[in-house]
């Protein structure tokens, strides 16, 4: 997974452990997808998720993309869109290549 991500973004707590987590795709110039945005519980509202999407944003594989798009529960839109994203009405495909 991180081998296949063209930007990872990390949130290290004082103690050493893992406090936030996100990863994205893109090919550079059009199109980036971020997946994965995990906060731990005990670092959620204070911040962290909002810096990893800050982080990420700059990355030079994002920063010149004209679209990031992101897949979230519906719960986290509000967050989102605090942070400029707006949701968009459009089917998803997926087919699953395990089973």
């Amino acid at each position: 997974m991180l081998e296949g991500s063209d930007v990872v973004v990390s949130a290290v707590a004082p103690d050493g452990r893992l406090a936030g987590f996100t990863r994205a795709i893109s090919d550079g110039v059009y199109h980036a997808k971020i997946f994965d945005v995990i906060v731990a519980p005990e670092w959620q509202g204070r911040g962290v998720g909002a810096e990893l999407m800050r982080r990420a944003h700059r990355h030079p594989a994002l920063a010149s993309c004209r679209r990031i798009e992101l897949v979230c529960l519906e719960e986290l839109i509000p967050f989102y869109e605090a942070l400029g994203y707006a949701a968009e009405e459009r089917r998803v495909l997926a087919k699953r290549l395990d089973a």
